[in-house]
């Protein structure tokens, strides 16, 4: 039996895996199954039983579980509650009335999490973190402004060295949305240390690992991966631990939200940067549109350079800004050197060939 009572993946009945199979992602699947087994625990029947209902009993039973929800989570998010039941009973051929569920999901409220976050605020949540985990966790959001679903199925063999000591990680791999992110040298440095923690644990961490696992799993040498929802409560807790104002929008929501506020930030930088591609920021944020998704295929590497213009101010740590600001300066001082020597050399070997046309005219 599963934690709700129902089935074992293992002992998966057809009408599971018509369900199952259908998801386009590993991610999916988990988060719609997931959704699923809490309505059937609350409907107290497994897979195979709520199928037997009539169209009738089956929009009654959505619809008591819509009135259900409605009284504890937002009307913005009911879309996502439900995406998982619905493409069950569809993929199974059940019908119901979808339309009339939708109809009790509640009038929609205003948008959470409206503004990005900022270095201050990210200094303050490094400065209450309890452990490694967490602290890789900030700088690899503050460096990538992915979402949480993409770091919760992420894999070493997804990690490649790129650059001055970065990382490139290619999140979503093997489906339409595979996309690279990267990790700047600071945040490099903070998730191998917490590999190494894992490491001190008993871990043996290999190629099909998870960046990102339960920590507590790895007291029982059963590692299993972070979840999403997980990744965000942890991020909520530590805002709320570094005592970071944030203004409730709704009964349920704030205007900074939890991983989204660092993805806002991760696109402001990005946008308001003019020597950085339009089209490479909207790529970096997996954002694009059909044409650009078929024909705009930047390298790996092309990516990564863009992405070297706006690590100063990825960068949240003043004393780290300042040193990447330095060696910058430093790096920019020796090419217009360099470019110097270029041009005096050129300059005598012109000097050098009139001469010698010179003692030909004489001679």
């Amino acid at each position: 039996m599963s934690e709700y009572g129902v089935i074992k993946s293992d002992e998966r009945p057809r009408c599971l895996v018509l369900f199952e199979e259908s998801c386009r992602s590993d991610a999916t699947k988990k988060s719609y199954r997931f959704e699923l087994d809490k309505f059937l625990k609350w409907a107290g029947r497994d897979y195979e039983q709520v199928l037997f209902l009539e169209k009738t009993e089956l929009t009654d039973l959505l619809v008591d579980y819509a009135l259900f929800l409605k009284k504890r989570v937002s009307a913005n998010s009911m879309p996502i509650y439900f995406a998982g039941i619905f493409k069950f009973f569809e993929m199974n051929d059940r019908e119901f009335n979808k339309r009339k569920v939708r109809a009790f999901y509640g009038e929609r409220v205003k948008r959470a999490g409206d503004r990005p976050i900022i270095d201050n605020e990210i200094n303050d949540m490094i400065r209450v973190c309890q452990n490694q985990k967490q602290r890789a966790l900030i700088y690899l959001f503050s460096s990538t402004g992915c979402r949480p679903q993409a770091i919760a199925e992420l894999k070493m063999k997804h990690l490649e060295p790129i650059g001055e000591g970065c990382l490139s990680l290619k999140l979503y791999a093997d489906s339409l949305h595979e996309m690279y992110s990267f990790l700047h040298e600071n945040a490099t440095i903070e998730l191998k240390q917490y590999f190494e923690w894992r490491e001190k644990q008993g871990e043996k961490i290999n190629p099909e690992s998870f960046v990102f696992v339960n920590s507590t799993a790895l007291m029982y040498l059963t590692v299993k991966p972070m979840h999403s929802t997980s990744i965000s409560s942890m991020f909520s807790d530590l805002m709320e631990k570094a005592g970071i104002k944030r203004t409730k929008v709704n009964t349920k929501n704030y205007d900074l939200s939890s991983t989204g506020g660092y993805r806002k930030r991760f696109n402001t930088i990005m946008k308001l940067n003019s020597n950085v591609s339009q089209a490479i920021g909207e790529m970096m944020m997996d954002h694009s549109n059909y044409l650009e998704k078929h024909y705009f295929k930047p390298t790996r590497e092309q990516l990564f350079e863009e992405f070297e213009k706006v690590v100063p101010e990825l960068v949240f740590d003043k004393a780290e800004k300042l040193k990447i600001e330095n060696k910058n300066k430093d790096k920019h001082i020796e090419r217009i050197e360099s470019e110097k020597d270029v041009e005096l050399k050129n300059m005598q070997d012109q000097i050098n060939t009139i001469k010698e046309l010179l003692k030909r005219k004489e001679s």
